[in-house]
């Protein structure tokens, strides 16, 4: 697979350092495209299959038992970051990759702050609250170990 992209992996420009294009060997060989996305073998050591590590998981781009389907897709995919890299550097904002618009990424992503804001005075009411539970869970534990010498205080009065 890596000798079939090599042609593609050699029309990338010099100047983007995206992408990794190595074999990492171990137990699983890896086709390392970019820091995010690898080609990997399966169990079986015949079907290849394209992942990209996403903030949700592990999406499978690609997968088949024969070299050519899972090559175009990394082939596409490499040209989908080229444009879009491109696109990023001439000011625009739409993603080159079809579905990937930044509003949709933003819905999956956890709000900055909270919908709503309390006020000063509800914040400092709840904080006094917590307090004074607080308080009332410490006397009520104190009773609870210090009870015989309290019992003796009262028979000693």
């Amino acid at each position: 697979l890596a000798a079939e992209l090599a042609p593609v992996f050699a029309d990338v420009p010099a100047d983007i350092d995206n992408f990794d294009f190595a074999v990492s060997s171990g137990l699983q060989p890896r086709l390392w495209i970019d820091a995010v996305s690898h080609v990997a073998m399966g169990r079986d050591r015949r079907t290849f299959r394209f992942l990209k590590d996403t903030r949700i998981g592990r999406v499978v781009l690609a997968e088949s038992t024969d070299m050519k389907p899972v090559a175009d897709a990394v082939t596409r995919y490499v040209a989908e970051r080229v444009v879009e890299r491109q696109r990023v550097m001439e000011g625009a904002v739409e993603s080159a990759v079809t579905g990937l618009h930044r509003a949709e990424v933003r819905e999956a992503e956890p709000p900055l702050q909270a919908a709503t804001r309390r006020n000063g005075w509800t914040t400092f009411f709840a904080g006094l609250g917590l307090i004074a539970a607080g308080a009332l869970v410490g006397l009520a534990v104190s009773l609870v170990l210090f009870w015989d010498r309290i019992a003796q205080m009262k028979i000693s009065f």
